[in-house]
């Protein structure tokens, strides 16, 4: 868990300073980085687009988790069938 957060941090404060005027777009969001990276990019208020495949549907199947960490949720297999 520990790395998990330190591999977030490092994304939304050392890559990119995320504001709460941004939107990101987060891939493997059902993973340990994916769920913390948009808890605290929420926190920090931006938008945040969730990206998640079918085989990770079964974590984030509650409205309340998905509505807590995401502003709109893209599955792109969908979208390219």
């Amino acid at each position: 868990m520990m790395l998990q957060g330190m591999t977030a941090r490092y994304l939304i404060h050392g890559c990119y300073r995320v504001k709460s005027a941004n939107t990101i777009l987060v891939h493997a969001a059902a993973g340990g980085v994916g769920l913390i990276a948009c808890q605290w990019a929420k926190h920090l208020g931006a938008k945040g687009n969730l990206h998640k495949s079918r085989n990770h549907a079964y974590s984030l199947k509650s409205p309340l988790q998905i509505g807590s960490l995401t502003d709109k949720i893209v599955n792109f297999r969908v979208l390219l069938n």
